[in-house]
């Protein structure tokens, strides 16, 4: 070949090991006399257009690595590491955030075992942001195989043949037949110039957190001609084994509603919170009283309102009564 400006054919070694050709293993070492590849580089190399390996440029890859912030400097490539193919790779959602300050799934995801690698961080996925937080009961249970429930807010639903009006000013109870489709209406009816009652008994779950209650009231009431408004009452005390039953229901709790047309099925909000009087615990059986508070500024209806039933709404603390 002509114009061959610098020829090595038996090797080539300069001071301190700054070049070394070794022509029997074909291969070049800078910084280093015993060169294991065709190239062998110990120390720094400054790149500034491209470098290419197995056909792609990875020079935009390797100037963020080790960039000033970047956590991944000491984990891409680190033995057993599973993100070492993956970070930066387009659509990879957890290279912003594995090993990101703070971030708690820094040393379990990915980990041999660890149920959550596939899943932590997927778009949906609401316990992203919780799970393996401190103090966060749902860390063991999220992902589990059998696990159907978890712990919050639970209902009970109390038709109104199921509660006793009063012996004293007690709800009268009654049915109706709407027309046409022939739907049966059991109910309670509520005066509207006599504080009338109701009661019910419920032994309470194991897991409710014995903390505050709150309720919906299902209603409706005949023909009207004007001023529809009701005002909805409940109190609640809780009996311990061997406790006395004469003992006062704890504050009433008001919910106004606003009906119009008869036979029609109303829904209440949800009253204010409910405090259970008779300090309750777990299981304990839990008295309840419903009223129609007819001089109240909300109530206006001047016929009986008939109460279909109510919903207790409760909270527990555990995902199972065992």
């Amino acid at each position: 070949m002509a114009n061959k400006n610098f020829i090595v054919r038996h090797g080539l070694e300069t001071n301190n090991n700054v070049l070394v050709a070794n022509t029997d293993t074909n291969s070049v070492g800078i910084g280093t006399a015993t060169p294991t590849s065709s190239l062998h580089v110990i120390g720094t190399a400054n790149i500034t257009t491209s470098l290419t390996v197995a056909g792609t440029d990875i020079v935009p890859k390797i100037s963020a690595v080790g960039t000033s912030g970047n956590v991944y400097a000491t984990a891409v490539g680190t033995s057993g590491n599973a993100y070492a193919v993956t970070v930066g790779t387009s659509g990879n959602t957890y290279a912003t955030s594995v090993g990101t300050s703070g971030n708690t799934y820094a040393t379990a995801v990915g980990t041999s075992g660890n149920t959550y690698a596939t899943s932590v961080g997927t778009s949906g996925n609401t316990y992203a942001t919780s799970v393996g937080t401190s103090g966060n009961t749902y860390a063991t249970a999220v992902g589990a195989a059998s696990n159907a429930a978890m712990v919050g807010q639970q209902t009970i639903w109390v038709p109104a043949g199921a509660m006793t009006p009063r012996t004293t000013l007690g709800a009268a109870s009654g049915s109706l037949q709407v027309t046409t489709a022939n739907v049966m209406l059991s109910y309670l009816a509520f005066d509207s110039s006599t504080k009338e009652g109701a009661q019910f008994g419920i032994q309470m779950p194991k897991g409710w957190d014995e903390g505050s209650l709150y309720a919906q009231f299902v209603w409706t009431h005949p023909t009207a001609a004007s001023n529809f408004g009701v005002s909805w009452e409940l109190a609640a005390v809780a009996f311990a084994d061997g406790n006395a039953a004469n003992t006062a229901f704890g504050t009433l709790q008001e919910i106004d509603d606003t009906g119009g047309t008869a036979n029609t099925i109303y829904i209440t909000s949800e009253t204010p919170a409910i405090t259970v009087d008779g300090s309750p615990g777990a299981e304990e059986y839990v008295m309840y009283q419903v009223t129609r508070d007819y001089a109240d500024t909300g109530d206006t209806l001047a016929v009986d309102a008939y109460l279909l039933g109510v919903k207790i709404h409760y909270t527990t603390d555990a995902a199972k009564d065992d």
